[in-house]
């Protein structure tokens, strides 16, 4: 498995490109890259999934999911939908805000 990504590496600069022209971020200091931060949230939440479960096939148990979605998250392949991680944060609270955010 290659390194997972960091929140570095889905931040671009506060300019970008809209109809050809550069247009300065007014709201944020930076713009998140969506498929730079796709790859960061699958392997930050597999790596949740690793802390706090003991494999893919109690993942499979707690969120209802087939063994191969679950072995799927485990491996960070892909990421579970908005109804997954909202149920994680619920189960979790603190600890998968932390975990998420980068803390730990």
């Amino acid at each position: 498995m290659t390194a997972a990504p960091t929140h570095a590496d889905f931040q671009v600069s506060a300019s970008h490109q809209k109809h050809g022209v550069s247009v300065m971020q007014k709201s944020h200091t930076k713009v998140l890259d969506p498929r730079g931060f796709k790859m960061f949230f699958k392997h930050r939440f597999a790596q949740f999934l690793q802390a706090n479960y003991r494999n893919a096939e109690e993942v499979s148990v707690v969120y209802g999911v087939r063994y191969q979605t679950a072995n799927n998250w485990w491996q960070g392949l892909n990421a579970p939908s908005g109804d997954t991680t909202t149920l994680a944060a619920m189960m979790h609270g603190q600890v998968y805000l932390d975990h998420m955010a980068g803390g730990k």
